[in-house]
């Protein structure tokens, strides 16, 4: 299977998750350090639905570029 098709699989595959199931991004950030003392903060960030769509929509094109390629 040529790569690029099988990107194409991963992203459709993660598309569906994304859309199906909902993903979430956690970020860790400083917000006070004051020598050797430091408060940090863990933010959560979803996924927006529309990103899985498109990765949905784009994986098959992926796939299908992938599979029209020369040798």
């Amino acid at each position: 299977m040529r790569i690029l098709a099988l990107v194409g699989v991963v992203l459709m595959g993660l598309g569906a998750f994304i859309v199906f199931r909902g993903m979430s991004v956690t970020s860790d950030r400083n917000v006070l350090k004051v020598g050797p003392l430091e408060a940090t903060v863990e933010e959560k960030k979803a996924v927006p639905a529309w990103a899985g769509g498109a990765a949905i929509v784009g994986g098959p094109v992926l796939v299908v570029a992938g599979m029209r390629q020369k040798r």
